[in-house]
């Protein structure tokens, strides 16, 4: 007849029958561990904050977290509720439960990323001169932007209005906003003929 064994359990079991010689005693040990915790939405790359919230499959299960990168034990912050994730982090998650093994570590990176900034009209060949205008996604994000081919850094040209492109050129504009990483580097050659 099967059984449930619900926690880690080492069970001996041994054949009698009569006229027989008993068996040997066989021993199997039923390991049970957590499962391990889910984030959603997944780790990744967003230019937005996050709300995380973190579940675990093991009922009656406690979850723990860390959100410095370090290994979560029994002592860390206690999870009852959506994380809001602001900025870059590395978050940790563990599961516990009494007689159960602890689960494996979840471990999410997510990364605050200003969107790229997005030129318009796109890069090309124009017959006559250009006023092009840069465009970030991210809400409050600063454009910073260089004509000469560079990479645009945090010291670079401001971004405030429409550029006049009347001779070929390069542009290359980077979005920064405090607590974010900076935006990857959007780049477009304008061919004035």
């Amino acid at each position: 007849t099967p059984w449930t064994v619900a926690t880690t359990t080492t069970v001996r079991a041994k054949a009698f029958r009569t006229g027989f010689t008993d068996s040997n005693v066989a021993v199997s040990t039923f390991t049970l561990q957590c499962a391990t915790p889910v984030y959603t939405p997944p780790a990744g790359i967003y230019s937005i904050a996050q709300s995380v919230t973190i579940t675990c499959d093991t009922p009656g299960a406690t979850i723990r977290y860390t959100t410095n990168g370090s290994e979560p034990t029994k002592s860390s912050t206690l999870y009852s509720g959506a994380i809001t994730v602001s900025s870059t982090t590395t978050l940790k998650a563990k599961a516990f439960k009494t007689g159960l093994l602890d689960s494996a570590t979840a471990v999410g990176v997510y990364q605050l990323k200003c969107a790229t900034p997005v030129f318009n009209p796109v890069a090309g060949s124009y017959s006559g001169a250009q006023s092009v205008t840069i465009t970030c996604e991210t809400s409050g994000a600063t454009i910073r932007y260089t004509l000469d081919g560079t990479e645009p850094t945090a010291s670079s040209t401001v971004y405030t209005g429409a550029i006049s492109v009347s001779t070929t050129k390069t542009i290359k504009a980077r979005a920064f906003k405090t607590g974010l990483d900076s935006s990857d580097v959007a780049t477009a050659a304008y061919v004035i003929n």
